[in-house]
């Protein structure tokens, strides 16, 4: 995936799972919450920034991670779910966990659950230190179903 500074930050990964736990976790019943789990690191062994990353980790410096959906052929394209955390010292792998409760989307045109249909769904995380850390990954689908269970 994608991170910067290259080679000490990185978003690996993104994955869907519904609240009922019925497989695939990625088809998601019309109106039921869905749990999206993004995950990065930094690398303190990056021979360029690591230090850095060591440092703002130390600080406890705090992070953003904003999770988007865009519809193929039609519905909702916009922000599904926003965490704010803080890096914690001595830890470099991060694992999160966003909920979209009753699958509705936080940002507009937020208007209820998601309509039926097939969406892409990407994650931003950002620590907004200097130099600012970014990454993004996009590499999942979310198909929403009336009367999936």
């Amino acid at each position: 995936m994608s991170g910067q500074p290259a080679g000490a930050f990185d978003l690996f990964s993104i994955s869907v799972e519904d609240a009922s736990a019925i497989h695939p976790s990625n088809i998601i019943g019309q109106g039921d919450s869905f749990t999206i789990t993004v995950e990065f690191k930094g690398n303190p062994a990056d021979p360029t920034y690591g230090g850095t990353w060591a440092a703002i980790r130390n600080l406890a410096q705090p992070y953003e991670i904003i999770v988007y959906a865009e519809a193929l052929g039609g519905g909702y394209e916009g922000t599904l779910a926003k965490k704010v955390g803080a890096l914690v010292s001595g830890k470099n792998s991060y694992t999160v966990d966003l909920t979209v409760p009753g699958g509705v989307p936080v940002g507009p045109p937020a208007s209820g659950a998601l309509k039926e249909g097939l969406y892409l769904v990407g994650a931003t995380v950002r620590i907004p230190t200097f130099p600012q850390w970014v990454g993004y990954v996009q590499d999942t689908f979310v198909q929403i179903a009336p009367g999936a269970a």
